[in-house]
């Protein structure tokens, strides 16, 4: 009954409200307050609005579950210093789809509290962490819960691999993936045979990585259209090679 009234009251569900608030005090430039300001207002009772209303917020018109936090440049926009982020705030959020963390100066997870955290988020069809400073190797059976993650985005930061266990197998838990955003970070050739399992792989784009060599892009990655450099971009579908400035066709 509880839940109900602060439904009724909020619009969004009280425990995710109360979720948001926490995230802005403890993490995302609780300094600025002219920076998301519906949040701040609630956070000072100013105002009880419903936090579906609140900027970048979105909602399941239904449920009003929160469905979609753009968070991009919302910590450290300069990336003027790092930011540490304690993954396991975005857990009360069991319907979110779309999590944007990108332009943050995010450096890393407080321990325990990073992939394995992310990866409890079953409903996630989107993440984009592009342009932070993560670094290191992606454990992917940190991401076994992600069976519905469509879209991901790690370009820009300083990723240099994917550790699988017991097996290329494990990649299966991105057995939804479509789209996978691998550029400008540190990957060198170790990474193709682990991308040739994503089979519902439409576009990948690894352009600015250490690869070197011929590689066949054609024979690792069953993705449609593929950027392997920062001009070369393969589209297996119309059997090309276009330039990517412009994209005019090289070859028919």
């Amino acid at each position: 009954m509880l839940l109900v009234l602060a439904s009724e009251s909020y619009g969004c569900l009280e425990h995710e409200r109360v979720a948001l608030l926490q995230l802005k005090a403890s993490s995302i430039n609780h300094q600025i307050k002219y920076f998301l300001p519906t949040w701040v207002k609630a956070w000072e009772r100013e105002t009880t609005t419903d936090c579906c209303k609140w900027e970048r917020v979105k909602c399941n018109a239904t449920t009003r579950r929160v469905i979609q936090l753009s968070l991009n440049s919302a910590e450290n926009f300069w990336k003027l210093r790092y930011w540490y982020l304690n993954a396991s705030m975005f857990l009360p959020f069991e319907e979110l789809e779309s999590l944007d963390l990108s332009y943050n100066g995010l450096a890393g997870w407080l321990e325990n509290e990073g992939f394995e955290k992310l990866g409890e988020l079953t409903s996630l069809k989107s993440l984009n962490l592009t342009s932070n400073y993560l670094k290191g190797t992606i454990h992917i059976n940190d991401l076994k819960g992600l069976n519905n993650l469509e879209q991901l985005d790690i370009s820009d930061n300083q990723f240099d691999g994917f550790i699988t266990h017991s097996g290329f197998e494990r990649l299966f838990v991105l057995g939804k993936l479509e789209l996978l955003r691998l550029d400008r970070n540190s990957f060198n050739n170790s990474i193709l045979p682990s991308l040739g399992v994503l089979s519902s792989l439409k576009t990948l784009s690894i352009f600015g990585n250490r690869l070197n060599g011929s590689i066949d892009i054609g024979g690792v990655c069953s993705a449609k259209r593929s950027v392997v450099s920062d001009r070369v971009l393969f589209d297996k579908e119309e059997s090309v090679v276009s330039v990517l400035w412009g994209l005019s066709a090289m070859g028919g």
